[in-house]
This record gives C-alpha cells, sequence and structure tokens, in this order.
C-alpha cells in the first residue's frame, strides 16, 4: 500500500509541473481529486490517504498566500515606476488620476496607492498591469 501512495504522490508531483491548467486552479482539482479518492482506496489505507491530503493542503494553501504577496508587490513596484502612458493604458486611468499617481511616488504599500483609486479602477490596473507586465 506505501507503493501506491508513494506513485500517488509522485504522479500528482509530476502532473503539477506538466499540467495545462494554472497553477491554483491545478492545485484545487488535485486536491478535490485526492478527497475523492478516499472511496476508492480500501479502508485499511484511508488514514494514511487522509494524512497526505492534510500534508498536501498544508504545503499547498502558503503558496497561494506567498502568491498573492509577490503579486501585490508587483503591483507596487508597477505603480513606482510605471510611465504615464502605461497607467493611463487602464480602464479608469485618465490624465489627472495618472499625474496624482507618479506624484506621489515613491509609494511605501498598495494602500498608499488605493487610497487614490476607487476600487473598482483599483481591480482594473491589478488585472490590466500585472497581465501586460508579464507578457
Amino acid at each position: 500500500m506505501k507503493s501506491f501512495i508513494t506513485g500517488l504522490a509522485v504522479g500528482c508531483g509530476l502532473g503539477l509541473l506538466l499540467a495545462p491548467e494554472a497553477g491554483s486552479e491545478t492545485r484545487k482539482g488535485l486536491i478535490g481529486r485526492l478527497k475523492q479518492a478516499k472511496d476508492v482506496v480500501p479502508e485499511s489505507a484511508k488514514p494514511l490517504l487522509s494524512s497526505v491530503v492534510q500534508r498536501f493542503e498544508e504545503i499547498v494553501q502558503p503558496a497561494g498566500k506567498q502568491g498573492a504577496a509577490a503579486e501585490a508587490a508587483r503591483l507596487l513596484e508597477i505603480f513606482n515606476t510605471a510611465s504615464k502612458t502605461k497607467l493611463m493604458s487602464v480602464s479608469g486611468i485618465g490624465d489627472a488620476t495618472a499625474r496624482r499617481i507618479i506624484d506621489g511616488r515613491p509609494y511605501n504599500s498598495a494602500d498608499a496607492v488605493a487610497g487614490s483609486l476607487s476600487e473598482n479602477v483599483l481591480q482594473n490596473s491589478k488585472k490590466e498591469l500585472l497581465e501586460t507586465d508579464a507578457a
């Protein structure tokens, strides 16, 4: 039974490396599939599978939090360095708002930037600036 669980873990690892979906979607799906496997494995293997699922969730969850922190840091860097033209490419940021963002530099936190933008514009900024930065 240990070889089955080892094979499952190796297969999961390879699946994560070769997955065509975004990492967060793959992790959610993988955790769901591992939980469904409890119905298939023999009763004697369920405690071991439960511990594997629990351990996997412990490992995966902090990665999501780190990803959000990294995203916030990238967005802050963009707001501190982006040109007026790049800022104006975001829906809801016009000439005056772009000038206000540039005049307020340097920002120490994303909250400082958020104070000068509406929630809708901030969401557009996250989406549009991070996508163009990643491209």
